[in-house]
Protein backbone atom coordinates (compact mmCIF):
# COMPACT_ATOMS: atom_id res chain seq x y z
CA UNK A 1 0.00 0.00 0.00
CA UNK A 2 2.88 2.36 0.82
CA UNK A 3 4.53 1.68 -2.54
CA UNK A 4 1.32 2.34 -4.43
CA UNK A 5 0.69 5.58 -2.51
CA UNK A 6 4.22 6.80 -3.22
CA UNK A 7 3.87 6.02 -6.92
CA UNK A 8 0.53 7.78 -7.09
CA UNK A 9 1.96 10.83 -5.31
CA UNK A 10 4.93 10.89 -7.69
CA UNK A 11 2.64 10.70 -10.73
CA UNK A 12 0.46 13.48 -9.33
CA UNK A 13 3.52 15.67 -8.74
CA UNK A 14 4.75 15.09 -12.29
CA UNK A 15 1.29 15.90 -13.66
CA UNK A 16 1.20 19.15 -11.68
CA UNK A 17 4.66 20.15 -12.91
CA UNK A 18 3.79 19.38 -16.52
CA UNK A 19 0.29 20.89 -16.42
CA UNK A 20 1.27 24.42 -17.55
CA UNK A 21 3.27 23.05 -20.46
CA UNK A 22 0.43 20.76 -21.50
CA UNK A 23 -2.27 23.40 -21.13
CA UNK A 24 -0.35 26.01 -23.09
CA UNK A 25 -1.25 25.70 -26.75
CA UNK A 26 1.50 26.15 -29.31
CA UNK A 27 1.26 28.52 -32.24
CA UNK A 28 -0.45 26.62 -35.08
CA UNK A 29 1.18 25.62 -38.33
CA UNK A 30 -0.23 26.79 -41.65
CA UNK A 31 -2.06 23.49 -42.12
CA UNK A 32 -3.56 23.76 -38.65
CA UNK A 33 -4.66 27.32 -39.41
CA UNK A 34 -6.43 26.05 -42.52
CA UNK A 35 -8.22 23.30 -40.59
CA UNK A 36 -9.29 25.67 -37.82
CA UNK A 37 -10.63 28.21 -40.30
CA UNK A 38 -12.55 25.48 -42.10
CA UNK A 39 -14.18 24.17 -38.93
CA UNK A 40 -14.22 27.12 -36.52
CA UNK A 41 -14.20 30.24 -38.66
CA UNK A 42 -17.23 32.52 -38.19
CA UNK A 43 -18.43 32.18 -41.79
CA UNK A 44 -17.96 28.41 -41.67
CA UNK A 45 -20.06 28.07 -38.52
CA UNK A 46 -22.87 30.21 -39.97
CA UNK A 47 -22.89 28.17 -43.20
CA UNK A 48 -22.97 24.91 -41.23
CA UNK A 49 -26.04 26.17 -39.37
CA UNK A 50 -27.70 26.96 -42.73
CA UNK A 51 -27.18 23.33 -43.77
CA UNK A 52 -28.90 22.10 -40.63
CA UNK A 53 -31.79 24.49 -41.21
CA UNK A 54 -32.18 23.28 -44.78
CA UNK A 55 -32.10 19.64 -43.67
CA UNK A 56 -34.84 20.24 -41.11
CA UNK A 57 -37.39 20.76 -43.93
CA UNK A 58 -37.05 17.11 -44.94
CA UNK A 59 -39.45 16.09 -42.17
CA UNK A 60 -42.41 17.85 -43.73
CA UNK A 61 -41.41 17.09 -47.32
CA UNK A 62 -41.43 13.33 -46.75
CA UNK A 63 -44.89 13.12 -45.16
CA UNK A 64 -47.48 10.84 -46.84
CA UNK A 65 -49.63 12.32 -49.63
CA UNK A 66 -52.67 12.38 -47.31
CA UNK A 67 -52.95 15.73 -45.55
CA UNK A 68 -54.84 16.55 -42.34
CA UNK A 69 -58.42 15.21 -42.35
CA UNK A 70 -61.16 17.39 -40.98
CA UNK A 71 -64.63 16.75 -39.70
CA UNK A 72 -67.86 18.65 -40.20
CA UNK A 73 -70.95 18.03 -38.02
CA UNK A 74 -74.37 19.61 -38.73
CA UNK A 75 -77.40 19.43 -36.44
CA UNK A 76 -80.68 21.09 -37.41
CA UNK A 77 -84.40 20.99 -36.76
CA UNK A 78 -87.30 22.24 -38.83
CA UNK A 79 -90.65 23.61 -37.65
CA UNK A 80 -92.30 20.31 -38.63
CA UNK A 81 -89.70 18.16 -36.84
CA UNK A 82 -91.43 16.28 -34.10
CA UNK A 83 -88.93 13.60 -33.23
CA UNK A 84 -85.21 13.41 -33.66
CA UNK A 85 -83.09 16.29 -34.90
CA UNK A 86 -81.29 15.83 -38.18
CA UNK A 87 -77.57 15.09 -37.70
CA UNK A 88 -74.99 14.84 -40.47
CA UNK A 89 -71.23 14.38 -40.10
CA UNK A 90 -68.79 14.72 -43.03
CA UNK A 91 -65.23 13.45 -42.77
CA UNK A 92 -62.93 14.94 -45.41
CA UNK A 93 -59.77 13.05 -46.35
CA UNK A 94 -57.59 15.22 -48.65
CA UNK A 95 -55.15 13.14 -50.75
CA UNK A 96 -52.47 14.58 -53.07
CA UNK A 97 -52.72 12.79 -56.40
CA UNK A 98 -50.61 15.19 -58.50
CA UNK A 99 -47.21 13.78 -57.44
CA UNK A 100 -46.36 16.88 -55.46
CA UNK A 101 -44.80 14.81 -52.66
CA UNK A 102 -42.00 13.58 -54.93
CA UNK A 103 -41.46 17.08 -56.27
CA UNK A 104 -41.35 18.45 -52.74
CA UNK A 105 -38.73 15.90 -51.68
CA UNK A 106 -36.65 16.67 -54.80
CA UNK A 107 -36.82 20.39 -53.98
CA UNK A 108 -35.64 19.85 -50.40
CA UNK A 109 -32.81 17.55 -51.51
CA UNK A 110 -31.69 20.15 -54.04
CA UNK A 111 -31.75 22.85 -51.37
CA UNK A 112 -29.68 20.73 -48.97
CA UNK A 113 -27.10 20.05 -51.69
CA UNK A 114 -27.01 23.77 -52.50
CA UNK A 115 -26.50 24.73 -48.85
CA UNK A 116 -23.83 22.06 -48.44
CA UNK A 117 -21.78 23.41 -51.33
CA UNK A 118 -22.50 26.94 -50.06
CA UNK A 119 -20.92 25.83 -46.80
CA UNK A 120 -17.89 24.59 -48.75
CA UNK A 121 -17.72 27.97 -50.48
CA UNK A 122 -17.89 29.77 -47.14
CA UNK A 123 -15.19 27.47 -45.77
CA UNK A 124 -13.00 28.21 -48.79
CA UNK A 125 -13.37 31.94 -48.23
CA UNK A 126 -12.58 31.44 -44.54
CA UNK A 127 -9.46 29.48 -45.47
CA UNK A 128 -8.35 32.22 -47.84
CA UNK A 129 -8.78 34.88 -45.17
CA UNK A 130 -6.95 32.76 -42.59
CA UNK A 131 -4.01 32.03 -44.91
CA UNK A 132 -3.69 35.72 -45.76
CA UNK A 133 -3.86 36.64 -42.07
CA UNK A 134 -1.24 33.98 -41.28
CA UNK A 135 1.11 35.44 -43.87
CA UNK A 136 0.51 38.97 -42.58
CA UNK A 137 1.35 37.82 -39.06
CA UNK A 138 4.56 36.14 -40.23
CA UNK A 139 5.60 39.34 -42.01
CA UNK A 140 4.65 41.46 -38.99
CA UNK A 141 6.69 39.19 -36.72
CA UNK A 142 9.67 39.56 -39.04
CA UNK A 143 9.28 43.36 -39.06
CA UNK A 144 9.20 43.38 -35.27
CA UNK A 145 12.34 41.26 -35.09
CA UNK A 146 14.16 43.47 -37.60
CA UNK A 147 13.18 46.57 -35.63
CA UNK A 148 14.39 44.98 -32.40
CA UNK A 149 17.70 44.02 -34.04
CA UNK A 150 18.07 47.54 -35.44
CA UNK A 151 17.40 49.06 -32.03
CA UNK A 152 20.00 46.81 -30.44
CA UNK A 153 22.67 47.79 -32.97
CA UNK A 154 21.73 51.48 -32.67
CA UNK A 155 22.06 51.32 -28.88
CA UNK A 156 25.45 49.63 -29.15
CA UNK A 157 26.66 52.27 -31.56
CA UNK A 158 25.22 55.04 -29.39
CA UNK A 159 27.13 53.64 -26.41
CA UNK A 160 30.28 53.51 -28.55
CA UNK A 161 29.80 57.15 -29.64
CA UNK A 162 29.12 58.19 -26.04
CA UNK A 163 32.39 56.61 -24.97
CA UNK A 164 34.23 58.47 -27.70
CA UNK A 165 32.42 61.68 -26.76
CA UNK A 166 33.50 61.31 -23.14
CA UNK A 167 37.03 60.69 -24.36
CA UNK A 168 36.85 63.95 -26.36
CA UNK A 169 37.07 61.93 -29.61
CA UNK A 170 33.53 62.75 -30.86
CA UNK A 171 31.43 65.85 -31.07
CA UNK A 172 28.07 66.71 -29.54
CA UNK A 173 26.57 66.36 -33.00
CA UNK A 174 27.85 62.79 -33.26
CA UNK A 175 26.33 61.90 -29.91
CA UNK A 176 22.99 63.54 -30.79
CA UNK A 177 22.87 61.75 -34.15
CA UNK A 178 23.51 58.39 -32.49
CA UNK A 179 20.76 58.98 -29.93
CA UNK A 180 18.43 60.12 -32.72
CA UNK A 181 19.07 56.88 -34.56
CA UNK A 182 18.05 54.95 -31.44
CA UNK A 183 14.83 56.97 -31.29
CA UNK A 184 14.18 56.25 -34.96
CA UNK A 185 14.45 52.52 -34.41
CA UNK A 186 12.24 52.75 -31.33
CA UNK A 187 9.54 54.34 -33.47
CA UNK A 188 9.90 51.64 -36.10
CA UNK A 189 9.67 49.02 -33.38
CA UNK A 190 6.45 50.56 -32.06
CA UNK A 191 4.93 50.59 -35.54
CA UNK A 192 5.97 46.96 -36.04
CA UNK A 193 4.38 45.94 -32.73
CA UNK A 194 1.13 47.65 -33.71
CA UNK A 195 1.10 45.86 -37.05
CA UNK A 196 1.85 42.59 -35.23
CA UNK A 197 -1.07 43.07 -32.82
CA UNK A 198 -3.54 43.82 -35.63
CA UNK A 199 -2.35 40.85 -37.70
CA UNK A 200 -2.64 38.52 -34.73
CA UNK A 201 -6.18 39.76 -34.08
CA UNK A 202 -7.17 39.10 -37.69
CA UNK A 203 -5.77 35.57 -37.54
CA UNK A 204 -7.55 34.91 -34.23
CA UNK A 205 -10.86 36.01 -35.78
CA UNK A 206 -10.31 33.96 -38.93
CA UNK A 207 -9.59 30.79 -36.94
CA UNK A 208 -12.13 31.38 -34.18
CA UNK A 209 -9.36 31.23 -31.59
CA UNK A 210 -9.45 34.20 -29.17
CA UNK A 211 -6.58 32.72 -27.12
CA UNK A 212 -4.17 32.45 -30.06
CA UNK A 213 -0.57 32.21 -28.91
CA UNK A 214 2.23 34.40 -30.25
CA UNK A 215 4.37 32.90 -33.01
CA UNK A 216 7.94 31.86 -32.17
CA UNK A 217 10.61 34.52 -31.85
CA UNK A 218 12.13 33.47 -35.17
CA UNK A 219 9.64 32.73 -37.95
CA UNK A 220 9.99 31.90 -41.60
CA UNK A 221 8.41 34.26 -44.09
CA UNK A 222 9.14 31.98 -47.05
CA UNK A 223 6.22 31.69 -49.45
CA UNK A 224 4.73 28.17 -49.69
CA UNK A 225 5.26 26.36 -52.97
CA UNK A 226 2.30 25.90 -55.30
CA UNK A 227 1.22 22.43 -56.36
CA UNK A 228 1.70 23.37 -60.00
CA UNK A 229 4.18 25.74 -61.62
CA UNK A 230 2.01 25.91 -64.74
CA UNK A 231 -0.39 28.85 -64.42
CA UNK A 232 -2.85 27.52 -67.00
CA UNK A 233 -2.99 24.07 -65.40
CA UNK A 234 -3.45 25.57 -61.94
CA UNK A 235 -6.21 27.88 -63.18
CA UNK A 236 -8.01 24.93 -64.78
CA UNK A 237 -7.75 22.92 -61.55
CA UNK A 238 -9.06 25.81 -59.45
CA UNK A 239 -11.97 26.40 -61.83
CA UNK A 240 -12.99 22.73 -61.81
CA UNK A 241 -12.81 22.48 -58.01
CA UNK A 242 -14.12 25.89 -57.00
CA UNK A 243 -17.11 25.51 -54.65
CA UNK A 244 -18.26 29.03 -55.59
CA UNK A 245 -18.88 27.87 -59.16
CA UNK A 246 -20.62 24.68 -58.03
CA UNK A 247 -22.70 26.73 -55.61
CA UNK A 248 -24.34 28.73 -58.41
CA UNK A 249 -24.95 25.58 -60.44
CA UNK A 250 -26.72 23.89 -57.53
CA UNK A 251 -28.62 27.07 -56.75
CA UNK A 252 -30.01 27.07 -60.29
CA UNK A 253 -30.91 23.39 -59.93
CA UNK A 254 -32.73 24.11 -56.66
CA UNK A 255 -34.91 26.79 -58.26
CA UNK A 256 -35.65 24.47 -61.18
CA UNK A 257 -36.83 21.86 -58.68
CA UNK A 258 -38.80 24.54 -56.84
CA UNK A 259 -40.55 25.47 -60.08
CA UNK A 260 -41.44 21.81 -60.66
CA UNK A 261 -42.87 21.62 -57.15
CA UNK A 262 -45.02 24.70 -57.65
CA UNK A 263 -46.18 23.35 -61.02
CA UNK A 264 -47.39 20.15 -59.34
CA UNK A 265 -48.77 22.01 -56.34
CA UNK A 266 -51.17 24.04 -58.49
CA UNK A 267 -53.38 20.94 -58.59
CA UNK A 268 -55.06 20.81 -55.17
CA UNK A 269 -55.65 17.57 -53.26
CA UNK A 270 -58.73 15.45 -53.98
CA UNK A 271 -61.07 15.23 -51.02
CA UNK A 272 -62.61 11.84 -50.29
CA UNK A 273 -65.73 12.46 -48.21
CA UNK A 274 -67.35 10.02 -45.83
CA UNK A 275 -70.78 11.03 -44.51
CA UNK A 276 -72.80 9.60 -41.66
CA UNK A 277 -75.94 10.96 -40.07
CA UNK A 278 -79.46 10.51 -38.80
CA UNK A 279 -82.66 11.89 -40.24
CA UNK A 280 -85.45 13.52 -38.25
CA UNK A 281 -87.30 10.20 -38.41
CA UNK A 282 -84.44 8.51 -36.58
CA UNK A 283 -83.13 6.63 -39.63
CA UNK A 284 -79.37 6.21 -39.94
CA UNK A 285 -77.74 7.31 -43.14
CA UNK A 286 -74.28 6.64 -44.65
CA UNK A 287 -72.71 7.97 -47.85
CA UNK A 288 -69.66 9.35 -49.50
CA UNK A 289 -68.44 11.70 -52.17
CA UNK A 290 -65.57 13.54 -53.78
CA UNK A 291 -64.61 17.21 -54.03
CA UNK A 292 -61.89 18.91 -56.03
CA UNK A 293 -60.99 22.52 -56.61
CA UNK A 294 -60.53 23.43 -60.28
CA UNK A 295 -57.16 25.22 -60.79
CA UNK A 296 -58.58 27.78 -63.16
CA UNK A 297 -57.87 31.22 -61.67
CA UNK A 298 -55.17 30.56 -59.03
CA UNK A 299 -52.41 28.30 -60.32
CA UNK A 300 -49.34 29.47 -58.36
CA UNK A 301 -48.51 31.89 -61.16
CA UNK A 302 -46.39 34.17 -58.96
CA UNK A 303 -44.49 31.33 -57.29
CA UNK A 304 -43.71 29.67 -60.62
CA UNK A 305 -42.59 32.94 -62.21
CA UNK A 306 -40.41 33.77 -59.17
CA UNK A 307 -38.71 30.36 -59.22
CA UNK A 308 -38.14 30.65 -62.95
CA UNK A 309 -36.58 34.10 -62.55
CA UNK A 310 -34.38 32.95 -59.66
CA UNK A 311 -33.16 30.02 -61.75
CA UNK A 312 -32.24 32.37 -64.61
CA UNK A 313 -30.45 34.66 -62.16
CA UNK A 314 -28.45 31.76 -60.70
CA UNK A 315 -27.49 30.55 -64.18
CA UNK A 316 -26.31 34.04 -65.05
CA UNK A 317 -24.29 34.21 -61.84
CA UNK A 318 -22.77 30.84 -62.73
CA UNK A 319 -21.23 32.24 -65.90
CA UNK A 320 -20.02 35.31 -64.03
CA UNK A 321 -18.46 33.11 -61.33
CA UNK A 322 -16.65 30.98 -63.91
CA UNK A 323 -15.11 34.02 -65.57
CA UNK A 324 -14.26 35.57 -62.19
CA UNK A 325 -12.59 32.43 -60.81
CA UNK A 326 -10.55 31.98 -63.97
CA UNK A 327 -9.43 35.61 -63.97
CA UNK A 328 -8.60 35.54 -60.27
CA UNK A 329 -6.67 32.28 -60.60
CA UNK A 330 -4.52 33.60 -63.43
CA UNK A 331 -4.02 37.02 -61.85
CA UNK A 332 -3.14 35.71 -58.39
CA UNK A 333 -0.77 33.12 -59.87
CA UNK A 334 1.04 35.83 -61.80
CA UNK A 335 1.30 38.05 -58.71
CA UNK A 336 2.55 35.14 -56.63
CA UNK A 337 5.11 34.13 -59.27
CA UNK A 338 6.40 37.70 -59.61
CA UNK A 339 6.68 38.03 -55.83
CA UNK A 340 8.72 34.82 -55.51
CA UNK A 341 11.12 35.89 -58.27
CA UNK A 342 11.46 39.37 -56.79
CA UNK A 343 12.27 37.99 -53.34
CA UNK A 344 14.86 35.67 -54.87
CA UNK A 345 16.52 38.62 -56.60
CA UNK A 346 16.50 40.72 -53.43
CA UNK A 347 17.97 37.88 -51.36
CA UNK A 348 20.72 37.15 -53.86
CA UNK A 349 21.67 40.69 -54.89
CA UNK A 350 20.03 43.61 -53.04
CA UNK A 351 20.38 42.48 -49.40
CA UNK A 352 24.01 41.26 -49.69
CA UNK A 353 25.00 44.48 -51.49
CA UNK A 354 23.33 46.68 -48.88
CA UNK A 355 24.92 44.64 -46.08
CA UNK A 356 28.34 45.00 -47.69
CA UNK A 357 27.90 48.77 -47.78
CA UNK A 358 27.00 48.78 -44.08
CA UNK A 359 30.02 46.66 -43.15
CA UNK A 360 32.38 48.85 -45.17
CA UNK A 361 30.86 52.06 -43.80
CA UNK A 362 31.12 50.89 -40.19
CA UNK A 363 34.74 49.86 -40.67
CA UNK A 364 35.63 53.14 -42.36
CA UNK A 365 33.82 55.17 -39.69
CA UNK A 366 35.58 53.46 -36.82
CA UNK A 367 38.86 54.02 -38.67
CA UNK A 368 38.04 57.72 -38.85
CA UNK A 369 37.82 57.79 -42.66
CA UNK A 370 34.12 58.69 -43.11
CA UNK A 371 31.49 60.57 -41.18
CA UNK A 372 29.05 58.80 -38.89
CA UNK A 373 26.17 59.92 -41.11
CA UNK A 374 27.46 57.59 -43.84
CA UNK A 375 26.87 54.67 -41.48
CA UNK A 376 23.34 55.84 -40.72
CA UNK A 377 22.54 56.17 -44.42
CA UNK A 378 23.95 52.73 -45.16
CA UNK A 379 21.94 51.14 -42.34
CA UNK A 380 18.80 52.91 -43.50
CA UNK A 381 19.33 51.64 -47.04
CA UNK A 382 19.70 48.12 -45.67
CA UNK A 383 16.57 48.52 -43.54
CA UNK A 384 14.68 49.85 -46.56
CA UNK A 385 15.77 46.86 -48.66
CA UNK A 386 14.64 44.46 -45.96
CA UNK A 387 11.37 46.36 -45.54
CA UNK A 388 10.69 46.29 -49.28
CA UNK A 389 11.45 42.58 -49.26
CA UNK A 390 8.81 42.06 -46.56
CA UNK A 391 6.35 44.19 -48.56
CA UNK A 392 6.79 41.90 -51.54
CA UNK A 393 6.48 38.80 -49.36
CA UNK A 394 3.23 40.21 -47.94
CA UNK A 395 1.90 40.63 -51.48
CA UNK A 396 2.93 37.05 -52.24
CA UNK A 397 1.09 35.79 -49.14
CA UNK A 398 -2.03 37.71 -50.14
CA UNK A 399 -1.89 36.18 -53.62
CA UNK A 400 -1.37 32.72 -52.10
CA UNK A 401 -4.27 33.27 -49.69
CA UNK A 402 -6.53 34.37 -52.55
CA UNK A 403 -5.61 31.21 -54.48
CA UNK A 404 -6.32 29.09 -51.39
CA UNK A 405 -9.67 30.85 -50.99
CA UNK A 406 -10.80 29.59 -54.40
CA UNK A 407 -10.77 25.93 -53.33
CA UNK A 408 -10.40 25.99 -49.53
CA UNK A 409 -7.01 24.25 -49.43
CA UNK A 410 -3.36 24.84 -50.27
CA UNK A 411 -3.30 25.56 -54.01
Amino acid sequence: MIGRSSAAAALAAVAILLAPAIARAEFPTLQQVIERARTRGPASLVAAADVRVAGSTRYAAGLPPMTNPYLEVFVDRGKNTSGFATVQANLWLPVELSGVRGKRIAEVDAMVQWKQIARSSAQANAVGEAVTAYGELMVAAARKRHAADGEKVAREEAAYVLGRFQAKDATEVDRAQAEGEVARWLQMKSEAELSFALSKARLAIATGDPSLEDPPAVVSTDLPALKSKDGEALAKYLLENSPAVKQHALEADYFDKSKDKWEADKYPPVNFIITAGRGDAGDVRFGGGLSWTFPVLRRNQSEIARADADADRAKGNLEIAKASVLARAKGFFLAYDVARKAVSTIDSIAIPAAQAVVDASVAAWKAGKVEQSRVFLARRDLATARDRRLDIIAVGWRAYGDLAGLVGEMP
